[in-house]
């Protein structure tokens, strides 16, 4: 079969797909967050689903209206002993475990597929400087501690850092892991803390910690 193509024009409109990795940021962002939160586009992937389910089981309200998803916020600190379910999505197991190092109760993060067998190095390492108990299970990963404000921010923010060094925002001691530009630019579009800001600050006036 011979097909010739002639040059033309396209018209028309094409809805791009919204941001998986986006959404569970905005998603998590919201439930810490004050008041009621809108977040659209949402595309109801496992993953998504994954991350809704976790941010209900710490105490957020989140339904569905069309494309959307109103989130009410919670205090994730306040949260009683719960089980995570985080189905195969390691962003949703990543993300919430931190949050369910704030209040002191047992939390159990469960998984299915290969999730549970991945590396958690950084979260390790932190549980056990602090203290802290995380263990796999067979039932999950299950942690607890509470994670507090570093006592002396002041110190932390004196000595410069370097994308290999541990860096201080406000006092919240955080690995200097490289994160993607898009994620890092957006932040500072948004108004978000930037490094040197006091985030700390504004994370314990909202309760967060």
């Amino acid at each position: 079969m011979r097909v010739t193509i002639e040059p033309g024009s396209l018209r028309g409109t094409v809805a791009a797909p919204p941001s998986k990795s986006m959404a569970h940021r905005m998603l998590i962002c919201a439930a810490l967050a004050d008041g009621e939160s809108l977040v659209r586009p949402i595309e109801a992937s496992e993953d998504i689903l994954a991350t809704v389910d976790g941010l209900r089981a710490l105490g957020a309200g989140i339904r569905q209206e069309g494309d959307a998803l109103r989130v009410t916020g919670c205090r994730p600190a306040e949260a009683e002993r719960a089980v995570i379910p985080c189905r195969e999505s390691g962003s949703t197991l990543r993300f919430l475990l931190p949050l369910c190092l704030l209040g002191g109760k047992e939390m159990t993060l469960t998984g299915s597929g290969r999730l549970l067998s991945r590396p958690l190095d950084v979260y390790e390492t932190l549980c056990a400087e602090r203290g802290f108990r995380l263990e796999r299970t067979g039932q999950g990963i299950r942690v607890q501690g509470r994670l507090k404000r570093d006592p002396d921010p002041a110190a932390h923010r004196k000595r410069t850092v370097s994308a290999d060094d541990a860096g201080s925002y406000g006092g919240i001691r955080c690995a200097g892991i490289p994160s993607d530009a898009g994620n890092t630019a957006g932040s500072r579009r948004h108004g978000l803390p930037r490094r040197g800001e006091d985030c700390g600050r504004r994370l314990v006036q909202r309760g967060v910690f």
